[in-house]
């Protein structure tokens, strides 16, 4: 339904953890991450050096980091950023720290950090068309995380660990790559949540194909602690796509839709009122635990954390 194509795929819910999974997974994914896919879109596309509209950007990703300046503050309402706002949250994060945002597209996010100061940030993902190397120093490697090698403060999975089949395997190797004190947060949508309860096949984030596991909190628990991680914190992370997506999806209004709230608000079924109401909902819910998003900080074991200590 992201894209308008209405293929169907079977999920299951697991009655153990409540994790739900793809049953057969299309043996050929790339043809749903087309060229246009959201991720890959150029973060240098629309912005000229210097611009004021670049300055503005920066002001709001600052703002979204530390919370200061009222620029930013004021782009931020308008244009919030919960990608860098998440990361606020890392303790004793600093521009000194190597960072991997693993899926990271076209390296929107890896690109605005090296502009805050982070030059020691990395991104990789498997489906762009090749490597990118950004004016700022900023890079994306297209290999996958099994490539990538050396240890990381912070692992950054950004909306795309639950597009990966072995989510067991890849906490793991997460568990290698950290160094003691280093952390792992990843932001993707659950199923711990009001959305899957009330919308079902029609709730947007459960975006199939392309979304193999959508994990419960449970269910993420379970797969740190195989892992030699554990949970630190999870915070609310959703927003108002949970109800006026969904709400399309139950009328049968593709994302990529005319009609879509996300292209053409004013050609859509909702109005400025009712998307404000979903934004107090999402709030709530968050603040409730039954949010559709959530990110996840994670952190080495006791015994885990000892081992790579030695």
């Amino acid at each position: 339904m992201m894209l308008g194509l209405r293929d169907r795929f079977e999920y299951f819910e697991c009655g153990h953890c409540g994790c739900v999974q793809i049953v057969t997974p299309p043996s050929d994914l790339s043809k749903y991450y087309p060229p246009e896919y959201y991720s890959f879109t150029n973060p240098e596309a629309g912005f000229r050096a210097r611009s004021l509209k670049d300055f503005v950007r920066r002001q709001r990703d600052r703002y979204a980091l530390v919370g200061k300046g009222w620029i930013g503050a004021i782009a931020y309402q308008r244009y919030p950023r919960p990608a860098i706002r998440s990361l606020s949250r890392v303790p004793g994060l600093t521009r000194d720290h190597a960072i991997l945002d693993v899926g990271c597209g076209s390296g929107a996010l890896v690109r605005s950090l090296h502009d805050l100061g982070f030059s020691r940030t990395l991104g990789v993902d498997p489906f762009i068309p090749g490597d990118l190397d950004y004016p700022n120093g900023a890079r994306v490697l297209k290999q996958e995380l099994d490539s990538v090698t050396g240890t990381w403060d912070l692992i950054m999975f950004h909306d795309s660990f639950e597009h990966m089949p072995e989510p067991a395997r890849v906490l793991s190797q997460v568990a290698r790559m950290l160094t003691p004190a280093g952390e792992c947060l990843i932001r993707m949508p659950t199923v711990s949540s009001y959305a899957w309860e009330h919308y079902g096949a029609n709730w947007a984030e459960l975006d199939a194909p392309r979304h193999l596991f959508l994990q419960s909190r449970e269910s993420l628990r379970r797969l740190a602690e195989g892992s030699g991680l554990r949970i630190r914190e999870i915070h609310g992370d959703s927003d108002t796509f949970q109800f006026w997506g969904s709400e399309q999806y139950l009328r049968d209004i593709p994302l990529s839709s005319d009609r879509s709230w996300y292209w053409h608000p004013k050609q859509s079924i909702f109005t400025p009122s009712q998307i404000a109401d979903f934004r107090r909902r999402a709030a709530a819910l968050d603040a409730d635990g039954r949010g559709s998003r959530m990110a996840v900080y994670l952190q080495l074991a006791a015994d885990s954390r000892a081992k790579a200590s030695a």
